[in-house]
Parts: structure tokens; sequence; C-alpha cells
């Protein structure tokens, strides 16, 4: 069993106690007591206890040795051992921030959106009025040449005569139709191409 405080290691150098010192080289404790206080033997005082250390007196002949303490490692060294090491450990993703939304934007595309409806709106009532209105004139026109017509009837034509003039006013009221939608038609393209003109500009 070992005795607790035989040596010392102190600054690098190994220090015995004075028992310890004097059963290395086979002599009396009070040997070595006396050699320190002649100061023939390097002594130091640690924690209230005497340890001394150098090369024997002469005529003092080592015969056992006694191993040093193995020195404690570092806390320091001990603390980097033990630490978590840091660039292997997985880095954690950032979180992603959602940006609030942008509420005069979202207004402003509200707003456009309402306006672009309304102005559907508007041109499909342009189209509806003046659609009724060509109608109304195809329909005041007809009215009027059947007095026309029937005048032409009671000139006592043939029946041949007749049939082709039946045919020539019908022809007449299909191709006035035709013109009135194609009008139509048409007003309607030059309207929208002077907005998308307006809406470049």
């Amino acid at each position: 069993m070992k005795q607790k405080n035989v040596c010392k290691i102190i600054d690098g150098e190994v220090w015995y106690n004075e028992s310890t010192y004097a059963r290395m080289y086979g002599r009396e404790r009070q040997d070595v007591f006396k050699a320190v206080k002649n100061g023939s033997l390097r002594s130091i005082r640690h924690r209230g206890k005497v340890y001394v250390t150098g090369s024997p007196l002469a005529g003092w002949v080592k015969v056992m040795d006694v191993e040093p303490p193995k020195p404690r490692k570092s806390v320091v060294k001990k603390n980097l051992t033990t630490q978590p090491d840091i660039l292997s450990a997985p880095v954690p993703k950032p979180r992603k921030h959602r940006r609030p939304p942008d509420l005069n934007a979202e207004k402003a595309r509200k707003m456009a959106a309402d306006a672009k409806l309304s102005e559907l709106k508007l041109e499909k009532q342009r189209g509806d009025l003046a659609s009724s209105y060509c109608n109304m004139i195809f329909d005041c026109f007809v009215r009027a040449f059947s007095p026309f017509k029937l005048r032409l009837i009671e000139l006592k034509l043939t029946k041949e005569q007749t049939k082709q003039l039946e045919k020539l006013v019908d022809t007449a009221l299909a191709d006035m139709r035709l013109f009135i939608d194609k009008e139509l038609e048409s007003n309607g393209e030059d309207e929208t191409q002077d907005e998308e003109d307006e809406a470049e500009e």
C-alpha cells in the first residue's frame, strides 16, 4: 500500500519527505533532519510538511527507489478533450422568416383588377347598346319598306316578276343586316385598339 505524500513534484523537480529520503539511503530520519538543519540538503516546506531533494551526502548509498507520482493532466487540456467538436457538429439551418404581406401592393392589385373588370363590363354594355340601336334602325327600315313593297306588288306584275322582286328585296335586307353586323364588329375592334394604344403611351 502506497503512503501518501512520500514525494511531490514541485516546479518540475521531485521532492521527498524526510522519512522517505532516509529509507532510500538506509539512514535514520534524524540524519536527514540534521542534514537539512545544517544546510547539507536542499529542503522546501509545502503545506506544512518538509520535503528534501538533491544529491545525498558523502557515504550515503542509495538502497531503494521510490517511484515519483505522475503529474496530473492539465485541467485546461482535460477541458479541451471533453468539449464537443464544434466543427463536426451539424450546423443548424436558419429559420425562414415569412415576409409580411405588403398591404399597399395588395390593395393596388385589387384596385387594378376591379378597374379592369369595370372596363370589360362597360365595353360589353357599349356593344349591347350599339347592337340594340342598329337592330332598332333595321326594324324601322323593314316596317317603312313594307308599304313600298306592297305598292310594287300592286303593279300587277307577273308571277315570275313578283317572285324576282321579293327575292331582290330579301337580298337587300340581308345585305343591310350583314353590313350593320360588320360595322358593329369593326367599331368594337377600333375601340379596343385605341385603348391598347393609350395604355402603351
